[in-house]
């Protein structure tokens, strides 16, 4: 089963998919820590934003997969059924649309969460303020 999920752009033709880790509580803090640590954000054209999120969660132990997102409406609402989580999309490192499963969301992030992700940042890029 896992707890899948998988954060995209509304431009963007690629996304990331994650199968143990897909909850909004597992991804929020690393966009938090990436918005902290001053990281572009990805986009269509910066892939650089997107470096930044895989190398993120990988150090936070989030084994990220990176995966070609379908381009069709219709198919796209058909992948995000498959998800446990659905698709999270995201712009300036905050979750700005997501499809399936519908909720509300807070745009709190558990700082437990975020420690974890910084702690498992290498000692260089650890924030001090967390």
């Amino acid at each position: 089963m896992g707890d899948r999920a998988v954060i995209t752009t509304e431009e963007s033709t690629i996304g990331i998919y994650l199968h143990w880790y897909g909850s909004r509580e597992k991804i929020a803090p690393v966009l938090e820590y990436c918005r902290l640590s001053g990281a572009t954000s990805p986009t269509q054209e910066n892939r650089k934003g997107w470096s930044k999120l895989i190398t993120v969660m990988v150090n936070g132990g989030l084994e990220p997969e990176i995966v070609n997102m379908p381009t069709d409406r219709q198919a796209l609402n058909d992948y995000a059924r498959s998800l446990d989580n659905g698709i999270y999309f995201i712009k300036d490192w905050s979750i700005v649309h997501r499809i399936y499963p519908f909720e509300s969301f807070s745009h709190d992030v558990d700082i437990d969460e975020l420690r974890l992700i910084n702690d498992g940042q290498p000692e260089r890029d650890q924030l001090d303020d967390i």
